[in-house]
């Protein structure tokens, strides 16, 4: 699927419904060092450019989208990015202050490889490191097969205002198991179609791998904030931290965060 990251990056380079919760994590943490895990083709660049990391990393199973990640980032010396199986992500978020985990990026980890994953991202991280995690159990929350549709007609609220006029060239539609999650989208115009397989991940078992990875976890809310909360969707927007973090700092963070995105405690 991913030799077509053209398609991806028209269609999703403008996505926008976590922003206003990565700026707020971003406005609190005030990190050093930003790292992505799962970053895909640099969707987030423009945010982690913003702010005065020294550096920013993107981690990504596929060639092509490290590439793609480059290319948005116009600084090579503060922007790199690696090609690294992320079940196995070695010592690449060690130094960073904070890992964002956006877009369910844990649904694409095959079932049978999850406790690998989560033990690879609890050796990786250092005793300081945040991870900023947002997680959906179905692809949009919709836990059905369905029919081809518009994103423009479903979805447009989740977009950069002026981008929307673009999702009238696009549709999707998904193919749901008891397992698998599996979204296919597609070109109007040129009839390109991309499918992109994950794996059913419920919060709660989410959750449990969380806690038995010796991670602990504090919530920050579980739906999109304003403006893009017109197609809200129940999700696990939480910080992680390792067990030896101090609970204190923990929740103050969150607090501080959740003060920012007006969220009542």
């Amino acid at each position: 699927m991913y030799d077509k990251v053209d398609i991806y990056h028209e269609l999703f380079e403008n996505l926008r419904p976590d922003y206003p919760m990565i700026w707020a994590t971003l406005e609190i943490v005030k990190p050093k060092v930003i790292a992505e895990y799962g970053a895909g083709s640099g969707r987030l660049l423009p945010l982690f450019k913003q702010t005065d990391a020294e550096k920013i990393i993107g981690l990504d199973l596929e060639k092509n989208m490290v590439k793609s990640f480059m290319k948005n980032g116009d600084d090579k010396q503060r922007i790199v990015s690696f090609e690294q199986n992320i079940c196995d992500i070695n010592n690449y978020i060690k130094d960073s202050d904070i890992v964002i985990m956006t877009s369910s990026v844990m649904k694409h980890i095959d079932p049978s490889l999850r406790e690998k994953a989560w033990d690879s991202i609890y050796q990786s991280m250092g005793n300081e490191t945040i991870v900023l995690i947002d997680h959906c159990e179905y692809i949009y929350d919709i836990s059905k097969s369905t029919q081809w549709q518009s994103y423009f007609d479903t979805l447009k609220f989740w977009w950069a205002e002026e981008h929307r006029e673009m999702l009238k060239g696009f549709e999707w539609k998904k193919n749901v198991s008891e397992i698998e999650d599996i979204l296919y989208y597609k070109n109007t115009g040129s009839q390109e179609e991309i499918k992109i397989k994950t794996f059913l991940y419920k919060i709660d078992d989410l959750k449990h791998d969380i806690e038995l990875s010796n991670l602990k976890y504090s919530q920050l809310t579980d739906k999109f904030m304003y403006p893009y909360s017109q197609h809200n969707t129940k999700r696990f927007i939480s910080l992680l931290v390792k067990d030896t973090y101090c609970n204190d700092k923990l929740l103050k963070t969150t607090s501080d965060i959740k003060r920012l995105l007006n969220i009542e405690k």
